[in-house]
């Protein structure tokens, strides 16, 4: 078993999941990440694009999706704020 692997994969699928593909373009951020946890992080989402965000106290801090073309298609959790 490859323990670091199956950590890796539960962490990024908690900060980010997508539609399967075909069925959708919907990006989903923080699905499963809890609330009163910081975290900073980059990750590849299918069709191209790179999801950069910064999470702290609450608030999101930054969010950088690339190309900016994909940013509507970003799903953002109802408890989630802009600072």
């Amino acid at each position: 078993m490859e323990n670091q692997g199956i950590v890796r994969t539960t962490l990024q699928a908690m900060l980010m999941s997508s539609d399967n593909p075909g069925a959708g373009r919907g990006i989903y951020l923080l699905p499963a990440w809890p609330q009163g946890r910081d975290v900073s992080f980059r990750l590849h989402a299918p069709h191209g694009t790179v999801v950069e965000c910064q999470y702290a106290a609450g608030c999101l801090a930054k969010l950088t999706v690339t190309p900016t073309a994909r940013r509507v298609d970003l799903v953002l959790p109802l408890w989630l704020r802009a600072c």
